[in-house]
């Protein structure tokens, strides 16, 4: 996994590539897609964490603005 830091690392079977490892923030620049959508069950727990880190402050903001 450490390699998939540095770019994408394929993986092979009997000399043809069967998997293409790399970090989400890679593929994010590889092929960026504002459609893609996780549901809440389907996501990593990194993806989950971000997403109520954006809720918390969104809530927080709105706070603010509201005081």
């Amino acid at each position: 996994m450490k390699q998939a830091n540095d770019g994408p690392t394929f993986l092979r079977h009997a000399g043809r590539v069967t998997h293409v490892v790399m970090t989400e923030e890679l593929f994010d620049e590889l092929w960026p897609d504002p459609r893609r959508a996780w549901s809440v069950y389907e996501m990593p727990l990194r993806m989950e964490q971000l997403l109520f880190e954006a809720m918390d402050k969104s809530l927080a903001e709105t706070k603010e603005d509201d005081s």
